[in-house]
């Protein structure tokens, strides 16, 4: 006999060859002869290398087919030996070797997982709460199991959710003893992307995941045309929780610090920043409010904390003008490009409750500093300055801060490994990248971020609907307890549950005859600022009336210093509103005149739609007696006003515009990725994400949001979108949202879907 007609080596027969990736063991010589010889007699030779009849005397391969020299494929010898071995050892049960799942992970970002041991073990698995709209991962650990006949070398998989069937992102995959398969190795699972839009209430996952390998065509001694390859199917439920969007708030900065005058983010380059780092955050997107730009000259290249830095004063105004406004969300102060490194900074952002500060494109810093804004602290990482989170857990014996599990982009489908990967709240990959490489977020921070999206609806903090008259109160308080006041003004807005950590400082509040009306505990300070600096500034909301005679500023217990409140309010003239068309912007000029009153006075400007009920704050600060607004960028009404509130120390004066028209806007379609002229290898994912925006309605709804391709027709709804199976050539992508009186608003690019092998290195990744 040739090579090719030796079963005995082919099959595995002969004494002392032993079995491999779960196969059988050797077999004794007299078996292994015995197997020989019956296999012989059943395989024949003939003219075409093949009996006529396989079982039962069905044909086996097409009348008149040859097999070129007679060669019959290595594993349909084998699955022969199984079967007649099957029938000489008759009444032993021997287990057929196949396929069988060992395990599912449900992950948005973070999860509990300890499936291969090598996890944290911190937590139950899939205890990480799953986030409605918001994309999801299954991860399908597929084990090869022990048993005669031939184990499958690769393996496949679908699912089905909410009556959608979806393929799996990397199958075929090799399966592997279950001992050998590793979290840490995207290819050791079945992996399947469930789209945000089927990721609500509680959703059975029906797995499937089956033997890939092709069909033989000419032998099957399991019957005609039915290979027998070895399957298995799990279900799994997925149960999703309500969280609302981010509201965030854009300040797009212009800086004319130093003689520079570089130019402000645009609205498109905010969203696109913020976007970036989304999948990392427990919700499925977020509610933009109006963007504003505001021009500043403080010097950003003095580390906050310094003296006259520009950091400190930015934040300071950011924390103002969001407690002045009515409705409440996140301030982003979103800095020009590389502005740090422009400047020569080592500071590269700031944070505070409610406020965070980077510059575009830097979303490493960004998502720490909205961290930040929403009540996180650094951890003692030996870089990061205090104060710190001390509760933060050790995860088994992964270095402190380690992330604890193995995260996932599932946009990107990057994975994130707890032996290097740091909480984002650390200082670790602190370099500015546009997509973290070696931060992620952890399951305990993960947890803490989405409960405090819930109880604060997004936007940072509680806020009471009882309108209440403030004091919004922004001051430093140096070492030797000399009380120097900042901006600081009094209005009417929602009073705000402010859950801030508390500090040792209080605030004495006096009437008329110098009595104590009462106390006012203050909250922890920047955590930026050195407690043990020249000076920490604190940002309080008090309540105020017309009987506040004086504050007085308390430290453990020492009252250190007294500000009076000046009986005499400044006096203020308003000039009429001027209004001009300029390159298609709608835009307002309020200017007013101090009659009288401290040269230091400066002035909160707000906006109305509607004749003073709620108010947005503008711009704090203003000390030169004008405000130039877009009114394109705010939300219309037929009794729109502004208000400028003038203040000298602790004396405020308020004055009104006469009330005037603004147009309604409906929505425009933001399309924000891909980006134009962007390529892409067949087979890659291409992140689609954008929406519909109006000052006057917000963000569409994501069902408004419909994508599509002037090659495959439409794509799939929603804010975000991935696609992996974009037809090969030139895409028209087009973005169309719906607007409230049944109109339609659009956006397109045109992106490019190469073959393989075809410019790939010119690929987006």
């Amino acid at each position: 006999m040739d090579e090719t007609d030796d079963l005995s080596g082919a099959a595995g027969f002969g004494s002392g060859q032993g079995g491999e990736g779960g196969e059988l063991p050797a077999l004794p010589d007299w078996l292994a002869a015995r197997l020989q010889r019956v296999l012989q007699g059943l395989l024949g030779r003939g003219g075409t290398g093949m009996p006529e009849g396989g079982p039962g005397g069905d044909p086996v391969v097409p009348p008149g087919v040859p097999i070129p020299g007679g060669l019959i494929p290595e594993w349909e010898i084998k699955r022969i030996r199984d079967a007649i071995l099957k029938d000489i050892v008759g009444g032993i049960f021997l287990p057929e070797a196949g396929i069988s799942i060992v395990g599912v992970e449900l992950t948005q970002a973070i999860q509990f997982f300890n499936f291969d041991k090598l996890s944290s073990g911190a937590g139950t698995d899939n205890s990480v709460p799953l986030v409605a709209g918001k994309d999801l991962l299954v991860r399908v650990f597929v084990a090869s199991t022990f048993g005669i006949g031939a184990a499958a070398d690769t393996v496949n998989g679908r699912i089905v959710v909410g009556g959608k069937t979806l393929q799996s992102l990397n199958g075929p995959i090799a399966p592997l003893p279950s001992s050998q398969l590793r979290r840490s190795q995207l290819n050791h699972s079945l992996n399947f992307r469930v789209p945000a839009a089927l990721c609500h209430g509680n959703r059975t996952i029906k797995i499937s995941v089956f033997d890939a390998r092709p069909r033989n065509p000419y032998i099957d001694v399991y019957g005609p045309s039915k290979p027998k390859l070895a399957r298995a199917s799990r279900n799994v439920v997925a149960s999703f929780q309500d969280v609302p969007p981010i509201r965030l708030r854009g300040f797009l900065v212009n800086y004319t610090g130093g003689g520079l005058n570089i130019a402000a983010p645009t609205g498109n380059a905010f969203i696109d920043t913020v976007m970036r780092f989304l999948p990392m955050f427990p919700t499925h997107g977020y509610d933009f409010g109006p963007c504003e730009v505001m021009s500043w000259s403080d010097d950003m290249s003095i580390a906050s904390g310094n003296k006259n830095s520009g950091w400190d004063s930015l934040i300071n105004n950011l924390l103002t003008t969001r407690s002045a406004s009515s409705i409440r969300a996140v301030s982003i102060g979103l800095l020009p490009p590389n502005l740090a490194g422009t400047l020569g900074s080592s500071q590269r952002g700031i944070g505070n409750w409610g406020v965070a500060i980077s510059a575009q494109d830097d979303t490493r810093a960004l998502s720490h500093e909205i961290g930040h804004a929403f009540g996180m602290l650094h951890l003692n990482d030996g870089m990061a300055a205090g104060p710190y989170d001390t509760a933060y857990p050790t995860y088994a014996t992964f270095p402190f801060a380690s992330i604890g599990e193995f995260g996932v982009n599932v946009q990107r489908m990057t994975l994130f490994n707890p032996n290097t990967t740091r909480d984002f709240m650390s200082y670790f990959d602190a370099t500015d990248v546009p997509f973290p490489a070696a931060t992620w977020i952890s399951p305990y921070f993960y947890r803490d971020l989405m409960d405090t999206v819930i109880v604060n609806d997004g936007t940072g903090d509680l806020v009471l609907k009882v309108v209440l008259i403030v004091k919004i109160l922004s001051f430093r308080m140096h070492r030797d307890g000399r009380v120097e006041l900042l901006p600081s003004y009094t209005v009417e807005v929602p009073a705000p549950d402010d859950h801030r950590p508390r500090s040792e400082v209080m605030i004495d509040v006096r009437g008329a005859d110098g009595e104590v009306i009462r106390s006012h505990r203050c909250h922890a300070p920047n955590p930026y600022q050195d407690p043990d600096g020249p000076w920490l500034d604190y940002h309080e909301v008090l309540p105020w009336s017309d009987d506040v005679t004086a504050l007085t500023f308390v430290r453990h217990g020492k009252e250190l210093d007294t500000h009076e409140v000046d009986r005499h309010k400044p006096r203020v003239q308003l000039a009429p509103l001027h209004r001009a068309e300029r390159d298609g912007d709608d835009l307002a000029r309020v200017e007013w005149n101090l009659e009288d009153g401290d040269a230091q006075s400066h002035a909160l400007v707000r906006y109305s739609n509607d004749d003073g009920r709620t108010w947005t704050a503008l711009a704090s600060g203003i000390a030169d007696g004008r405000y130039l607004s877009r009114l394109h960028d705010l939300p219309g009404g037929e009794r729109c006003r502004f208000e400028v509130i003038v203040s000298s120390g602790l004396a405020s004066t308020s004055v009104r515009t006469e009330a005037f028209a603004v147009p309604v806007k409906p929505p425009k379609a933001h399309l924000v990725s891909p980006r134009d002229g962007e390529r892409f290898a067949q087979g890659a994912p291409v992140h689609f994400a954008g929406g519909g925006y109006s000052p006057d309605h917000g963000m569409c709804d994501a069902a408004d949001a419909v994508w599509t391709s002037s090659l495959q027709g439409v794509l799939g709804t929603g804010a975000q979108l991935i696609r992996d199976d974009l037809l090969p050539g030139r895409h028209r992508i087009t973005l169309t949202v719906a607007d409230d009186a049944r109109g339609e608003a659009s956006a397109s690019v045109t992106i490019r879907i190469v073959e393989r092998g075809e410019g790939e290195g010119h690929c987006a990744d």
